[in-house]
């Protein structure tokens, strides 16, 4: 891949479709829920009482869907919205985090290996 190619900018997604996508992933990621059950507005917690866990895999499936790292350290609502609001402004600034993994060393090797 040429350095050209990494730097070219990535569509963003409107707005409705990162919303339309983050519910399509809560529903199969989330067994229990049905999709007329959620809308934008639905709290992952408070509506739903879904274990911290299954948010983590939630939110990991969400991000690898949309290419943001894993490893972000950034807070946003636990809504689906919050959660769209949040990918959406992440692609449309054009941020590029390092991935941890991708980090040269043993410790970037680790986390390569454990995430297989």
């Amino acid at each position: 891949m040429t350095q050209d190619m990494e730097n070219e900018a990535r569509p963003v997604p409107s707005k409705e479709e990162i919303i339309e996508k983050v519910i399509d992933i809560l529903v199969r990621e989330i067994a229990f829920i049905e999709r007329d059950e959620v809308s934008r507005g639905t709290h992952l917690l408070n509506d739903f009482k879904i274990g911290h866990d299954d948010i983590a895999m939630f939110l990991t499936m969400t991000f690898k869907h949309f290419n943001i790292p894993v490893f972000i350290r950034d807070d946003f609502p636990l809504t689906v919205e919050g959660i769209s609001n949040f990918i959406f402004e992440y692609i449309a600034s054009g941020r590029k985090d390092e991935d941890p993994r991708d980090k040269q060393g043993l410790w970037g090797k680790f986390l390569k290996w454990i995430s297989l």
